[in-house]
């Protein structure tokens, strides 16, 4: 057999994930929960692929990234919030509780939900990532600012 074709028969890799949830999009299914179920994946990931590429617009979950902007006030809290450590986690709920009280003084109650809603999926991110004491700076602002 000739080397040169053996080679190149053993090289071919199989479609990645990313490959495959792109190349069935592009064919036409665009079923998000189609697509995650025959790729295996989770849905957040198959329209963070999607979107990514330029496909889908206006998908928001838990892991979307913030070069996505949700809506006007998500702007403000772009590439500010983190979980890394406590320090993190503690300047990142700082911010949020200044934004809260700046939209509690001009009635802005979409603006105080959408601080909610960050500091909520910070609480998440960091606690399924495995950062319980990161999380739990999330939580008690969050039990706080919900009982005010």
């Amino acid at each position: 057999m000739n080397l040169t074709i053996e080679r190149r028969r053993t090289s071919r890799r199989a479609p990645t994930k990313k490959e495959t949830i792109l190349s069935l999009y592009s064919e036409g299914l665009h079923d998000l929960q189609e697509i995650s179920d025959r790729t295996y994946s989770k849905v957040s990931y198959v329209a963070s692929v999607l979107q990514s590429a330029g496909l889908i617009q206006g998908y928001y979950d838990l892991y979307n990234e913030d070069d996505h902007p949700m809506n006007a006030y998500s702007e403000h809290f772009r590439k500010r919030l983190g979980y890394r450590d406590i320090a993190t986690a503690l300047a990142s709920v700082r911010l949020l509780h200044e934004a809260y009280l700046e939209f509690e003084a001009l009635l802005d109650r979409a603006g105080q939900h959408h601080v909610l809603t960050l500091a909520m999926k910070m609480y998440n991110r960091a606690r399924w990532s495995g950062k319980v004491s990161e999380a739990q700076v999330f939580k008690r602002w969050l039990v706080k600012a919900l009982d005010h």
